[in-house]
């Protein structure tokens, strides 16, 4: 999984989970109205407000990679993958946090040849 290659294209990597998150949230309380919101949407707002933050950050010129997982990291490892299904996008998302803009030869430049 390759991560973003600019510093834009991290920020809306961000933007994206955010507006996932809120998209799921919303999914399953129209969903599950009658029937209760399960535990695991309780996970969703401590992921989101890692996510706000690391935006402002981000927007903000405050931001550094690397370093330590992001804390939501340990709340999606219990998951697995069909009960959070932006999983692969938070992993992708702090792979870049935590090692950095993807800095490697781009393996789609000159698929189809020069042209």
């Amino acid at each position: 999984m390759m991560r973003p290659r600019t510093l834009e294209a991290f920020q809306e990597l961000v933007r994206q989970a955010l507006f996932e998150i809120d998209e799921l949230r919303a999914a399953v309380e129209y969903e599950l109205e009658e029937e209760g919101m399960p535990a695991e949407l309780d996970l969703l707002d401590p992921i989101r407000a890692e996510l706000q933050s690391l935006l402002g950050r981000l927007e903000s010129g405050g931001y550094a990679f690397g370093g330590e997982p992001l804390a939501y990291m340990g709340l999606i490892q219990r998951l697995d993958t069909p009960s959070l299904p932006i999983r692969p996008l938070l992993v992708r998302i702090n792979d870049t946090h935590c090692h950095g803009l993807e800095t490697g030869a781009d393996p789609f430049e000159n698929l189809y040849g020069e042209g």
